[in-house]
């Protein structure tokens, strides 16, 4: 045994005793003991969800085992905004022999766990971190028995066990991720969670109440119907499901036969974000979600990345940053750097690894994750979209990158305010819907259409739009989204004057029957609106808005219009009212050009006539919050908050 060893008897008496004190004393104000629910990762003893946003790091230099971190790089860390490290272990280094542990690396571990407890960061403890091939480069070759999945199901408890007993008492030591893409092939998540579940159980005897983390086949593979069965993981409390997000879009949700990733990994060289697919991005890591809903298993982003060089790099790392952001994920970005002389983006401006703008781990600050309440729902509004006909011009048009912003705001639903295909709807197939869908894919199954007059539908009989949206043009329709009321009203049936009186009698009904507080409608044409060349005031309209605010309507969002408009409340004769008044929207900014304003109108608080984009409605059960955000490069935003009636 060497002098920087110690014999695994006497070393289960130190960790057993109060070993910790290597670590220091004190903590800092923030860091408290934290613990998982069905839906979140890390939760606060006060309820409080907290988003790990971090890196990933070797706190031991694989050429100087004394040497880690400076005090100075944890804290500017920290400084960056980041909440978390997430050390790389080096199993082979640790337990070189199966009674031995190396104690001097552990005690650098312990200096590097202390820096970052006092820079406030968490830390997250990759026990067994698999490379290579089969997944054995870093297994001290002892403990190998067959792959990976058979080597850490027969040989790793004891490790485990130590790492639990040395850290069980140590805050700053938010989970324990138990071993890092485990492979096994073909793809086998039952053999997989089955280790996991026996780990899981060793490590209780020890820690009984400390996060650990498990993951999926090669870290990134299906755990859908059919892929996996999530009962070996019988312990489930304090378990936290990780991933790595490494999927460019461009196919499906990313997932193929034998439950296999059906794509190259981003950190692959010659692998881009190119097509650039925000859509598909979303469905890979919805894909967990939804099969995580009913496990009460909540999911976290252990490592994300993409190769420097790579097409659209920095576009991917904001797409994927928004994305986790919406959903409430805490992630850490695919970084190993080892030793204080590594260019390292999370502590250097300017690092070799960070792209331009500072965009790491998220895209923006005001995109840090948080809890979305359980009472709001996400709804996006936008309308006037896409001339473009064919894949080629289609995926460069100004809708697709209205429809990238949608895609990555995830919302429950998705108000198409007409005027889907210019010049008429015959060519949908061809445009729209190879942005949107294909139907019945895509965003389609969450798009509540309105119908406008002219390039939607142009007579009454006219069916091409029913044909596509499978609902007529001329009729109303009403659903709740969370606790609102969402009406949509078909200002085509005044333009083609198909029973206008019908619509109304159906509104006056379906007002007279609903019990939300809050209320929102929605159409094309716009009764509250700034003049442009094309379109003013649609004055036919008025009855609908004297309906809805005698029935204490808060919102109406509309289009038409080529731009952005917001208007305060208000009644019918456009004198403000900000108790019993209406908030109206024109949002005609789906992409297809802009129509710049003509001329003023009573009580507009924003509007702009250059940008691109969609309206975000957040609808809590007593109020809403409002967002214009702008797609691609544009810079105009709208922001605000209200109250319903």
């Amino acid at each position: 045994m060497t002098r920087r060893t110690i014999a695994f008897i006497a070393a289960t008496v130190l960790v057993g005793g109060s070993l910790l004190v290597a670590s220091g004393v004190g903590r800092p104000a923030g860091l408290v003991v934290l613990h998982s629910t069905a839906t979140q990762a890390f939760v606060a003893p006060n309820g409080t969800p907290i988003a790990l946003d971090g890196v990933n790091i070797d706190p031991i230099s694989g050429a100087n085992p004394g040497q880690t971190w400076r005090q100075e790089r944890f804290d500017a860390i920290a400084a960056r905004g980041l909440t978390a490290v997430r050390f790389r272990l080096p199993w082979k280094d640790l337990q070189p022999q199966p009674t031995e542990f190396d104690q001097g690396r552990l005690e650098t571990l312990d200096v590097a766990v202390d820096r970052a407890r006092r820079a406030g960061l968490y830390v997250i403890l990759n026990a067994i971190h698999l490379s290579g091939e089969r997944g054995l480069d870093e297994v001290p070759p002892w403990a190998v028995v067959g792959d990976s999945v058979s080597t850490a199901q027969s040989s790793a408890s004891t490790y485990l066990r130590m790492l639990a007993a040395r850290y069980r008492n140590e805050p700053a030591v938010a989970a324990y991720d138990l071993v890092d893409a485990p492979r096994r092939w073909p793809v086998d998540q039952g053999a997989v969670f089955s280790m996991y579940g026996g780990l899981i159980d060793a490590v209780r005897t020890v820690d009984p109440t400390k996060i650990v983390m498990v993951q999926p086949s090669y870290g990134d593979s299906s755990i859908g119907s059919g892929c996996a069965d999530l009962s070996a993981l019988h312990n489930r409390a304090n378990v936290v499901f990780a991933i790595h997000f490494v999927f460019t879009g461009g196919a499906g949700d990313g997932f193929g036969a034998g439950c296999r990733p059906r794509h190259d990994p981003a950190t692959d060289g010659g692998v881009g974000y190119d097509p650039i697919d925000a859509a598909g991005l979303r469905r890979h890591v919805q894909s967990y979600l939804n099969a995580l809903a009913s496990s009460v298993i909540p999911l976290y982003v252990a490592e994300f990345g993409i190769e420097k060089a790579a097409r659209n790099r920095d576009r991917w790392i904001a797409d994927v940053n928004r994305i986790f952001s919406k959903l409430g994920l805490g992630r850490a970005w695919r970084e190993y750097p080892s030793t204080d002389d590594a260019a390292f983006s999370a502590a250097d401006q300017g690092g070799g690894r960070v792209p331009s703008g500072d965009q790491l781990p998220r895209a923006a600050a005001s995109d840090a994750p948080t809890a979305r309440r359980d009472d709001a729902n996400t709804v996006l509004a936008v309308g006037d979209f896409t001339p473009c006909q064919g894949a080629e011009e289609c995926a460069v048009s100004n809708t697709a990158k209205v429809r990238d912003l949608i895609a990555t705001s995830v919302p429950d639903a998705v108000l198409g305010l007409g005027d889907f295909q210019y010049q008429y709807i015959s060519g949908i197939g061809n445009g729209f819907d190879r942005i949107f869908g294909p139907k019945p894919g895509g965003l389609w199954p969450i798009i509540h259409p309105t119908a406008g007059g002219f390039h939607d539908v142009r007579s009454c009989d006219d069916r091409r739009y029913q044909d596509y949206w499978g609902r007529s043009p001329m009729a109303g329709y009403s659903f709740d989204v969370g606790a609102w009321h969402l009406i949509s009203l078909p200002a085509a049936a005044y333009r083609a004057r198909c029973d206008p009186g019908g619509v109304l009698k159906w509104l006056r009904a379906d007002l007279a029957a609903n019990r939300a507080r809050c209320t929102l409608a929605f159409w094309q044409d716009p009764y509250w609106t700034r003049p442009t060349k094309r379109h003013d005031r649609s004055s036919e309209l008025r009855p609908w808005i004297e309906e809805l605010y005698a029935h204490g309507a808060d919102l109406v969002v509309q289009a038409s219009n080529h731009n952005y408009q917001r208007f305060a409340p208000q009644d019918p004769d456009d004198r403000p009212d900000p108790d019993r008044g209406v908030r109206a929207f024109v949002v005609g900014t789906g992409g297809v050009s802009h129509y710049v304003f003509t001329g003023d109108a009573p009580n507009v608080q924003a509007s702009d006539d250059t940008t691109f984009g969609a309206l975000e409605l957040t609808l809590r059960e007593d109020g809403y919050d409002w967002r214009f955000e702008p797609a691609a490069a544009g810079s105009f935003t709208d922001a605000g908050t209200g109250q319903c009636h």
